[in-house]
């Protein structure tokens, strides 16, 4: 035997002892599906241990379950591995909420305390006629009560007209998304509901970024939405229970991107685990959408104790702690030099939440925590777009952080908190 047919036989049996070298072979879920990783740590105790989150070579992210990570990898992964691109544990998310914000009573009758868009100084631009006209904000949460008063008229209805141009069922797999897009019951199911651990999360932060005015009366006793003619696209990615999962948020995000919103409010968090998390957010920047995250309520600094998204930056994106009505920071907040931006009203917020499907459908309730203080930001900036309908989502945020009212002793990267008449006149010049 000559020694190029010696070097032969030992190629192909170095080949067969690789996978993926011998002709033939077959890629296996090992590939695209790491079982062991973010095996420590936060991400670990919020795994989701039969729920994983598949992204596809054409683009699409589903959901998919199996009793464990071997039978998923081998009966469900291994058959369609071609088309996988890669494969994730889901983890858990949710809204965190403060501790004592989940047992404050009802407010009787109509009446609530403004303090929140006083503060932020927002009457200063509805005065002169800004109020956030034709600005589709996305609300990433625990739904709407879209019958309440004050959001009846809130909400951006996907009528015939926008499903004719791409949003209907034949066309993008979403099922009845009148009033919006539920990825937690997979369906348009996206009706808010109080339980014992969520007095209506999602309503109360829409209130505070675009309920309605029931008068021109600034003295009226009704909430003041930030930007009252903005319209909401609610889009329930937690349960009624305030739990919810990386997965539903990639799906709800994406919801968002194809409904056309300029800005998307995550009052909610958890560990980033998920890569596909990561990359949808980046996803947002390159589409110029404007996120603002909740800073979170565990009262530490993230540059040592980082939590998600509020963590994870980019040029669109505003992470928002919160102050109380003495203007110092609420205790809870998180804070950073480096990972929040600016502070926004977040202490005993007063809102509209849902009446459940009772009689009295102008529920009221006063909660706390950065979960609140983000979508005054929210609401700012639909202020700023659509006095400016063509800015970019980076001079909106440069807008909004180049007009805080200064504190040196705020721990943020701007040293300040929302001052909206200030970022009126500054988004003015920044598009002269």
């Amino acid at each position: 035997m000559d020694v190029s047919l010696k070097s032969t036989f030992l190629f192909v049996a170095i080949c067969l002892a690789i996978s993926g070298c011998s002709p033939g072979s077959k890629s296996s879920g090992s590939q695209v599906f790491n079982k062991n990783q973010n095996s420590d740590g936060k991400c670990a105790q919020k795994k989701i241990e039969n729920q994983f989150i598949v992204q596809w070579k054409n683009g699409d992210i589903t959901i998919e379950h199996g009793r464990d990570a071997d039978e998923f990898e081998s009966d469900f992964i291994d058959p369609q591995i071609d088309a996988i691109k890669h494969v994730d544990y889901d983890y858990r998310l949710t809204i965190e909420p403060i501790a004592d914000e989940l047992f404050q009573a009802k407010q009787s009758g109509n009446y609530v305390d403004n303090w929140g868009p006083d503060n932020t100084l927002a009457a200063s631009a509805w005065q002169q006629g800004i109020y956030g006209d034709g600005i589709v904000v996305g609300v990433t949460d625990t739904g709407m009560d879209y019958n309440h008063v004050q959001l009846a008229d809130s909400v951006a209805l996907n009528t015939k007209e926008i499903a004719d141009n791409g949003i209907d069922d034949d066309k993008n797999g979403y099922v009845d998304d009148y009033y919006g897009y539920s990825p937690a019951l997979n369906s348009g199911d996206v009706m808010d509901h109080s339980t014992d651990y969520n007095p209506g999360h999602g309503t109360h932060v829409s209130g505070i970024i675009a309920a309605r005015h029931l008068s021109q009366d600034p003295a009226d006793t009704y909430v003041h939405g930030i930007a009252p003619k903005a319209k909401i696209v609610p889009i329930k990615i937690l349960d009624d229970d305030g739990s919810g999962s990386a997965g539903w948020a990639i799906q709800g995000l994406n919801y968002a991107i194809v409904r056309g919103v300029k800005i998307i409010n995550a009052s909610w968090g958890g560990s980033i685990c998920v890569q596909a998390l990561k990359d949808k957010i980046v996803e947002l920047e390159q589409r110029g959408i404007l996120f603002v995250m909740a800073a979170g309520n565990s009262g530490r600094n993230l540059d040592y104790f980082p939590e998600y998204p509020a963590a994870f930056q980019t040029s669109t994106s505003i992470t928002v702690g919160a102050i109380s009505d003495s203007n110092l920071r609420f205790g809870p907040s998180n804070f950073s030099l480096n990972l929040v931006q600016l502070y926004a009203p977040g202490d005993t917020i007063t809102s509209t939440v849902p009446s459940n499907g009772g009689s009295n459908n102008q529920n009221y309730m006063a909660l706390s925590g950065t979960s609140m203080a983000a979508p005054f930001v929210t609401g700012a900036a639909a202020l700023l777009w659509s006095r400016h309908p063509t800015a970019t989502a980076q001079i909106i945020r440069q807008a909004i952080l180049d007009s805080v009212t200064v504190d040196q002793e705020y721990s943020n990267s701007t040293h300040g908190r929302l001052n909206i008449e200030q970022a009126v006149k500054k988004i003015d010049l920044l598009t002269q």
